[in-house]
This record gives C-alpha cells, structure tokens and sequence, in this order.
C-alpha cells in the first residue's frame, strides 16, 4: 500500500484533474487494493490501520479566529491535508522540498505552518 501511495504522490503529483481521472485508472490496474470509490487521489494510507482511508475522514470543522489576518490563514480542506502529509513525510526524511504553484494558493502559508511546527534547526528556507 505504502508503495503505490508513494507512486500517486511523486510520479501522478503533477497531474491535472483530467490527468488524475486516467491515472486513477492506471494505478488501479497495479493496485487492486484500492477502494473502489472516488480516485487513488482521494486516498491516504493510514499508518495505525496500514489502510487506505479518505482523506475527507481527517478533514474537522474550522472557523477563523476573530482578528486573525486572512493573508496569514490556512483554511483546512482535503488539498491543504494532502500537501501538509507529504510535506511531513518529506521533511522528516530530511530531503529537500520545493513546492511550486501558481500565486495565491496557499504555498508560503503551508510551509510556514510546518516550518512553525519545527524547530529551526530542521530546515532553511528561502523564498522568492
């Protein structure tokens, strides 16, 4: 499970939605194990069950605090779990991370919310 999951997250991360709907298909053939509903996107493998699960089961109930500056929220929603999963994974395993992305999507707010759930001493940033 950990491997395909591996193979969704860096050979299909690119992709489009429309990219994600043929891979879906692809992945399926290697991995039967999949759930049969939604796409392989829509999965994560959850280390206490060695399971698949959804990514929505993680999602919680948010509201933003009163005064805090929009520019500095990060809103909850399956893309800001999925992308916090891996950018821990990727972290922990001390490699290098580089996250790209069109402007305004929440890239400089995800990584300083895992870079504050750090200690300094893990990482160096640089941002242009």
């Amino acid at each position: 499970k950990w491997w395909i999951f591996s193979v969704v997250w860096s050979v299909g991360c690119a992709v489009d939605e429309e990219g994600r709907k043929k891979l879906d298909v692809v992945f399926r053939e290697i991995e039967a194990l999949f759930p049969p509903m939604q796409t392989v996107y829509d999965y994560f493998v959850d280390p206490r069950k060695d399971d698949f699960e959804l990514w929505q089961t993680k999602l919680r109930a948010w509201r933003p605090r009163k005064g805090d500056n929009i520019f500095q929220m990060l809103v909850p929603t399956i893309d800001t779990l999925r992308h916090a999963f891996i950018y821990n994974i990727v972290v922990a395993a001390k490699y290098p991370l580089m996250i790209v992305g069109d402007s305004g999507v929440g890239k400089t707010v995800s990584i300083e919310a895992l870079l504050n759930e750090r200690s300094s001493r893990f990482y160096e940033s640089t941002s242009n």
